[in-house]
């Protein structure tokens, strides 16, 4: 890791591997839900890092900040980023991926956290208006959609 010119992980155990870059390294970083890691962002001044944060989830259920489960999406976001010039938002396997996380939330009683909903407004809606028209999906996962 001290020789990488570019990091990318999702924020959390394995992001604080940082601590191992040298100053000026290009860090991309995938938080797991809304609140940022204090652990990481330390992390990030402490070396210098160019530290670059893409949103990438969907993560309205979870225990504890610690203790998931998260939802990760190849967001628009991310797709920006990389170059990708896909035309539609969210893909099959984005709304296959959000399906399993509720299925599972579900099955374990979880209730959507209140925080994550007020910071994911932006494209939550528009996510399941587009997620409405995969009625196979839905059906397959077994999930019924408010």
């Amino acid at each position: 890791m001290a020789n990488s010119e570019i990091f990318a992980s999702t924020v959390g155990s394995v992001s604080h591997n940082t601590i191992f870059l040298k100053d000026e390294t290009e860090s991309i970083l995938i938080p797991r839900f809304c609140d940022l890691n204090v652990v990481q962002l330390c992390l990030n001044q402490f070396n210098k890092l160019n530290a670059i944060y893409i949103d990438s989830q969907i993560s309205m259920f979870f225990k504890s900040q610690h203790g998931g489960p998260f939802c990760y999406i190849i967001s628009e976001n991310l797709r920006k980023y990389f170059g990708d010039d896909v035309a539609e938002k969210y893909t099959q396997e984005d709304f296959e991926t959000f399906l399993a996380y509720v299925r599972y939330a579900k099955s374990i009683e979880l209730t959507e956290n209140p925080q994550e909903l007020a910071y994911l407004k932006n494209i939550l809606p528009e996510f399941m208006e587009q997620l409405k028209n995969h009625k196979d999906l839905i059906q397959k996962f077994g999930i019924t959609l408010n």
